[in-house]
């Protein structure tokens, strides 16, 4: 148990979110800091150390407010869970973005305020709070891999989540000196409008626990452990 371990999670009202919260509260004694735009009955059976509601990290001034919110706390485990894939646009080919292409530019820039500059935001307004050997964790997807993009499509969900990475690596490389390290964790293919996703989340939290220095800056599956390529 360690009462002194503090974890903030963002998206944390469902999902892999609102599971992590739960491991980490009964598991590790941590205080959770937990981070939504809209609580959830889920969420509030929990009782974390702080909900943090009200807070979208697609808005630089809402995450801001974030840290208004939790005053001088300082941060051990900060979870960058928050993500966003617009439906309408899983299954458009070019030639269907062609044909509509404002309103798909308008999805794919929600997806990028959301998936990519969300945990840019988050991470670089809390980087004064993050404690000494603090881990930063990402969680994307396999389908931001432009090596395993085998069958197309998802345009603004792969380019907005192989952003996203891209701004791990190099926080990676950036906080390194600071002795903090950098994770980008891929939960496995789930639907993440599922409320509990146990598995998932067992895995995700088994991974941050293994997260070292010389790990920093890479891209691995939740269940396997491997690396993936970016």
């Amino acid at each position: 148990q360690n009462k002194e371990m503090k974890v903030l999670i963002t998206g944390a009202h469902r999902g892999i979110g609102l599971e992590l919260c739960r491991i980490y509260q009964a598991e590790l004694g941590a205080q959770v800091i937990a981070v939504c735009r809209q609580s959830s009955p889920g969420l509030e059976a929990l009782r974390p150390y702080k909900t943090v509601s009200g807070i979208d990290v697609q808005h630089t001034g809402s995450v801001r407010h974030l840290k208004e919110e939790i005053g001088d706390e300082k941060i051990d485990v900060l979870i960058n869970n928050a993500g966003l894939m617009v439906s309408e646009e899983e299954s458009q080919s070019l030639q269907q973005i062609a044909q509509n292409l404002d309103a798909s530019i308008l999805m794919f820039e929600k997806e990028y305020q959301m998936n990519t500059l969300g945990p840019l935001r988050v991470t670089a307004v809390l980087l004064d709070q993050l404690s000494s050997g603090a881990k930063v964790v990402l969680l994307s997807s396999q389908m931001a891999s432009c090596v395993g993009n085998t069958n197309g499509r998802y345009y603004g969900y792969r380019s907005s989540k192989a952003g996203a990475n891209a701004m791990a690596v190099s926080m990676a490389h950036d906080l390194r000196e600071r002795g903090l390290v950098v994770g980008v964790i891929h939960p496995g293919d789930i639907d993440t409008d599922v409320d509990i996703h146990p598995e998932a989340s067992r895995a995700v939290f088994t991974r941050i626990q293994e997260l070292k220095m010389e790990d920093s800056g890479s891209f691995v599956d939740a269940n396997s452990g491997k690396k993936l390529q970016f």
